[in-house]
């Protein structure tokens, strides 16, 4: 007897099926012997579920889960057997397709060039490394499943469990430097990223590794040239600075003492070459304070330093021509850096002035300061020349003047920019010419916060 159901995944009919050999069903000997010793089962009493491949009419294979029981007569002996079957093909597809995955994605970890392993989070033992990892660590597979990663890394065993915990509490990504010890003793600087997993009930972390040992040495050795930059820089600056001051002195004497048109001229044009100079080497030792410094927070009266600022600044040709606004609306003093934020204010405002367009009836300078969620906002825009577009996107590098116009050294603006990401902050600009130009800067409101990040 068969019923509909098993002749629609067959593909025979009832009369093909009756009287017909089990056999006949089945794709080669194996399945056929299995078949064998479940017909023994059931002679001998035995019921069971199993899973079997078949062969359909045409030809095609069909996996089916059979449970099976013995057919008894009347008299109790067993005359055959009962077999409900379920059409198992497509999840047999899908197992086949999601190992065939898995092998692709074991092969890819295996052979990848990033330093690869899992570990168990709980023992802190070593369950899998990739090639990679042997390799950059000097351990064998067999050595690594003997040992824990406490054994692997330049860091305290606190220090391993609190990463540790971190992520199974937040159960997320994350990324960060790490110090691994190498076999041999060797220090191997990493950028790890773990990423935390359950299968099957259990927790695991899978660590993948990019050996930057090479890259931290000659970080380290640019840090250390560009601190001896800075210190010639420094002390080059204090010694010009002496000799340039000598120079204006006597200059301003001489302008004082004579009359004469032509010798007056040349007087001028040495004071003003000093002068420029001289805010050059400013502006260079303003790159290493700002770059190198330590940074102080502190609360500032936003609305006091702009007074003190516009009072530094007094000495600038357009300044008496302008109208000055500001619009402070913050609840608190801004806590920041002091030298930071007077290096970003007094630049930004500077520039406004020196780019004035005295040409318009009214030639201003904007200030505005306000409180937005977890971030100060503060906006220095003017009406003056404004900065062309296609040299919008340059005006943060060193030395680089937009106009030629420009009389400066060319690293306000660049002083301004590290200032700001020393801050943790962002910067951005908005200009068109001949309309002015619009700085909008974001800083922390609570930089404490930023800072035990």
């Amino acid at each position: 007897y068969v019923n509909g159901h098993f002749c629609a995944i067959t593909g025979y009919t009832e009369k093909e099926l009756l009287q017909k050999k089990a056999s006949m069903l089945f794709l080669d000997e194996p399945e056929t012997s299995r078949m064998g010793k479940k017909i023994w089962d059931r002679k001998h009493l035995l019921s069971g579920k199993y899973e079997i491949s078949m062969r359909k009419k045409n030809g095609e294979s069909l996996w089916c889960s059979i449970i099976g029981t013995p057919y008894f007569d009347r008299q109790g002996n067993v005359i055959g057997s009962i077999g409900m079957h379920t059409d198992i093909t497509e999840r047999k597809r899908t197992e086949a397709a999601l190992m065939a995955s898995e092998s692709r994605m074991l092969y890819f970890i295996d052979e990848s060039q990033l330093s690869i392993y899992i570990g168990d989070p709980k023992t802190k033992k070593i369950l899998y490394a990739n090639k990679a990892f042997t390799r950059l660590m000097g351990y064998t597979e067999e050595e690594l499943l003997q040992i824990t990663v406490y054994d692997l890394v330049d860091h305290s065993k606190e220090n391993v469990d609190q990463v540790t915990e971190d992520i199974l509490l937040h159960k997320k990504y994350k990324a960060e430097e790490r110090r691994w010890k190498a076999k041999d003793g060797r220090i191997v600087d990493v950028l790890v990223s773990l990423v935390y997993s359950e299968q099957f009930g259990e927790e695991m972390l899978y660590v993948a590794a990019q050996d930057i040992t090479e890259i931290k040495t000659l970080e380290k050795s640019l840090k250390q040239k560009i601190r001896d930059l800075n210190i010639f820089i420094y002390h080059v600056s204090h010694d010009i600075k002496g000799p340039l001051s000598s120079i204006l002195g006597l200059t301003n004497i001489a302008l004082m003492e004579t009359e004469n048109p032509a010798q007056r001229t040349y007087f001028e044009m040495i004071a003003q070459s000093t002068k420029r100079l001289d805010t050059t080497l400013n502006s260079l030792l303003d790159i290493i304070v700002v770059t190198q410094g330590n940074l102080k927070y502190q609360a500032i009266d936003l609305g006091q330093m702009i007074t003190e600022i516009k009072g530094n600044l007094e000495y600038l040709p357009n300044y008496s021509k302008l109208n000055f606004s500001e619009k402070i609306e913050l609840t608190e003093d801004l806590k920041t850096d002091k030298v930071m934020i007077v290096a970003i204010l007094q630049n930004l405002m500077a520039n406004a002035i020196n780019y004035t367009d005295l040409t318009k009836r009214k030639p201003s300078v904007n200030f505005y300061a306000r409180q937005t969620h977890s971030f100060v906002e503060i906006i220095v825009e003017d009406n003056g020349v404004g900065i062309p577009h296609n040299l919008q996107g340059k005006i943060w590098d060193m030395f680089f003047r937009a106009h030629e116009l420009s009389k400066g050294s060319g690293l306000g603006l660049s002083i301004v920019y590290n200032a700001v990401e020393r801050l943790q902050g962002e910067i951005r600009v908005e200009s068109e010419p001949g309309a002015g130009s619009r700085f909008i800067i974001k800083l922390p409101a609570y930089p404490e916060h930023v800072l035990s990040y």
